[in-house]
């Protein structure tokens, strides 16, 4: 007859009898005279509540009956054979830590490194141990509060880390009684003690607390603090309180910057916010002081304020047509564009004549080459549609125009894509089509074709229909309805976004922080939505393009407006316009050519024709804006870019085996098994093998999130000719999933632990 004692309810059971109160134990201790009488086989009797299972004691010795104590610490040393449990384990800590279930070796070292951290036993200097333990009292886990073992463990550990320093004893004391606030103030404090200003304003806020808890003179404690300085770990709250310390002191006095090298990056932002430019020597300066901190983001700040070189135009006279394009473009991404953003925000007389100058440079070949440049396609945007029928052979496409998206801005783009896992990058750049207006640029694009062409047409969506009409095509262009886009089911979905081109036509005086920070915002928030739903995709790839209409001009002297009245007065509605389309009475006026362009409608293959401001000149008022619609570099040569997540990024899932109880040879078992995804993407798991059982096959669509795991079980029967060692059997999984719309695969070797054998010994005689 069997008893079996299982309080943690550690097993189940069935056709059992369970005692669970007075009455039971009473029927129970009946059960067992009867078979001790009448050594008649009845149910097992199983216990699983005190104070019941302690009152089997008498029974223990009895030659019958098998008192069986069902323990944790029992099967724990089952799972881990070899492997000694750490003698301070009580069965109560093997169930509060949840062990049984765990893959961790139940030893000191492994439970410490799990449940608390390897700083806890790792020997490093005291100031970044100091670090380490108050960072984790200060946000202990509860779990570790009410566990007696685990704070017992902590104990021990601080004890090792006294030395001979009253203050630094007096330290760990506080520490090692977990007093949280006082934590705080510590952990606060080391992290603000790389800065001798920063740690002389906390200390003077926080000294007579320290004084009182520590014991010790407010010249000990300075002293201790001010010897400091280490490589800490990122710490954003703290950064963030730093920055704004920082941003205030700079305000008054920007040179204490360099006086600092702190090596926070909280410093070099604040530094950031009130410089107005960088200079060549003061770049040097962070790049040799803040070099671990400067990542994507400080690099395009300080790009952005240091004036960039503004070269001559390039010399081109005999060259193909495509080797023309090809200098000029690049003279305008390298060196024009850059400069002229620049000279936006921090202008002077002498580089706004140098600017004026090249820009008409420039404008007068593109006036001159713009007929030839369309007619053979090379690098305008009339041509983006012939690149996506040729993506679209191997992808779903998202097309995203963003209006009056300016060159300059390109390398904030790419960064950001860059930051949400868009990871591949394709960047080019194209001639937009002139006049550079959205009621011409964003149609062209969409059908590919001249307004000229019979089949043209201004509304966006036949546009695009007609240019894709073999495809299932979304087109949207209000933010609200771009959700509902993404998420249906197309082969392009193209979303014209206006809010940036609203954005850049705001007066400077609108404008409450430099433009860059704003359009870096309103691009992180519509490439982020992007970004989650090709990652999200696990039925198909999808590839992001990203193009625009036009770029932007700013007029940067008042007086360059255009002295015809018969053109002002075309544009007195609109007085922000560098375009006139020539109508009506506009036809017969005497044009200044040392004014303007004029664009005949057979060398653009537009419907009527134009008038265009040279160089920086206007119609109308002057405004501190940006416009469109000149020949300018910035305005005629936009980005084009290709883009997907890069398949050397997508990590192969990871398969553990999760279950608790032995597998038994021969017969057909449960087994359990856990798939994690580290892919910051959506894992579509499609069917789980195991080669040691052809029969066992499970076929599933179920969905992984980013960064989770799942458990999947189903029937195993592991033959009885499979090599054991160590109590365990290797079985090899295979896992067929989808990713990114790509099939994926994974085989891996998962160890299970095997059940000893009655016949064990004869068993591995004969085997």
């Amino acid at each position: 007859m069997r008893i079996i004692i299982d309080v943690y309810n550690l097993d189940s059971y069935s056709d059992a009898f369970f005692v669970t109160d007075d009455e039971t134990f009473i029927e129970a201790r009946e059960l067992i005279l009867k078979f001790k009488r009448e050594e008649k086989a009845i149910k097992t009797i199983v216990v699983t509540s005190h104070p019941y299972s302690n009152w089997f004691y008498d029974l223990e010795n009895e030659s019958q009956i098998s008192v069986e104590h069902v323990l944790p610490s029992k099967i724990l040393k089952q799972k881990f054979v070899n492997v000694d449990l750490d003698k301070d384990l009580k069965e109560n800590d093997i169930i509060f830590l949840n062990l049984i279930n765990d893959t961790i070796e139940p030893t000191e070292i492994s439970i410490i490194n799990k449940f608390i951290g390897p700083f806890l036993l790792n020997s490093k200097k005291i100031i970044e141990e100091l670090y380490e333990i108050t960072n984790y009292v200060s946000n202990a886990p509860k779990q570790f509060l009410d566990s007696k073992y685990l704070t017992k463990k902590w104990s021990k550990y601080l004890q090792t880390n006294e030395v001979n320093s009253p203050l630094v004893n007096s330290l760990l004391n506080n520490i090692r009684d977990l007093d949280k606030d006082f934590c705080k103030v510590i952990n606060k404090l080391v992290y603000m003690s790389n800065s001798k200003i920063l740690l002389r304003d906390f200390l003077h806020d926080e000294m007579a607390y320290l004084v009182s808890k520590l014991s010790c003179s407010a010249s000990d404690i300075a002293i201790f603090f001010t010897d400091t300085r280490f490589n800490i770990s990122f710490n954003e709250q703290y950064e963030v309180k730093i920055e704004s310390f920082f941003k205030n002191l700079f305000q008054e006095e920007i040179n204490e910057f360099f006086n600092e090298k702190n090596g926070y990056k909280a410093t070099i932002k604040a530094f950031l916010r009130q410089a107005k430019s960088i200079s060549t020597e003061e770049k040097e300066f962070i790049y040799s002081n803040y070099a671990n901190k400067i990542d994507y983001e400080v690099e395009e700040k300080i790009r952005s304020l240091i004036k960039p070189e503004l070269l001559s135009p390039p010399e081109i006279e005999n060259l193909p047509l495509h080797s023309q394009i090809d200098i000029w473009q690049k003279w305008a991404v390298d060196s024009f564009i850059p400069f002229k953003f620049y000279l936006d925000e921090f202008p002077n007389n002498e580089d706004i004549s140098l600017v004026e100058k090249y820009a008409n440079v420039y404008s007068d070949w593109l006036f001159k080459s713009y007929n030839d440049i369309i007619q053979t396609g090379l690098k305008t945007n009339y041509n983006i549609t012939n690149i996506i029928h040729d993506e679209l052979s191997s992808s779903s496409i998202i097309w995203l125009i963003i209006d009056g998206l300016p060159a300059a801005y390109t390398e904030t783009l790419n960064s950001i894509l860059k930051s949400h896992g868009i990871n591949k990058v394709q960047q080019d750049y194209n001639f937009a089509a002139v006049p550079t207006i959205t009621e011409i640029g964003i149609p062209t694009q969409l059908s590919g074709k001249f307004p000229e062409s019979e089949d043209y047409t201004t509304n966006m969506a036949e546009a695009l229909k007609l240019a894709f009409n073999s495809k299932k095509v979304v087109f949207k262009n209000s933010i609200k309805h771009f959700g509902e886009a993404l998420e249906s089911d197309f082969d392009l979905c193209c979303l014209h976004w206006h809010e940036i081109d609203e954005f850049m036509h705001k007066e400077d005086n609108n404008i409450e922080t430099r433009r860059i920070e704003e359009i870096k915002r309103l691009l992180n928030s519509r490439i982020k939505q992007i970004a989650n739903i090709i990652k999200s995709s696990t039925d198909k790839r999808i590839k992001l393009i990203v193009s625009t209409d036009h770029g932007s001009t700013k007029c940067l002297t008042q007086g360059l407006n255009i002295k015809n009245s018969s053109l002002l007065e075309a544009c007195r509605n609109n007085p922000k316009e560098r375009c006139v389309e020539i109508t009506g009475n506009l036809s017969k006026v005497n044009l200044d050519e040392n004014e303007i362009y004029y664009l005949k409608k057979e060398d653009t293959l537009n419907t009527k024709d134009w008038v265009i401001a040279k160089g920086y000149r206007y119609f109308g008022r002057f405004d501190y804006g940006y416009r469109h619609g000149g020949l300018t570099p910035e305005e005629t040569i936009v980005p084009f870019l290709i883009c997907e997540v890069s398949k050397n990024e997508i990590m192969p899932i990871k398969i553990i085996f999760g279950g608790l109880v032995d597998l038994q040879l021969g017969y057909t078992e449960t087994i359990k098994m856990l798939i994690r995804n580290d892919n910051d993407a959506v894992v579509v798991i499609e069917e789980i093998k195991i080669h040691e059982d052809q029969n066992f096959n499970i076929n599933i669509t179920q969905k992984l999130q980013p960064m989770s795991s799942k458990t999947f079980e189903g029937n195993i029967k592991i033959p009885k000719n499979i090599i054991i060692d160590n109590r365990k059997a290797k079985l090899k999984v295979l896992v067929n999933y989808f990713v990114f719309g790509e099939k994926q695969q994974v085989t891996s070797i998962i160890e299970v632990p095997i059940k000893k054998s009655v016949n064990e010994n004869l068993d591995n005689l004969f085997n």
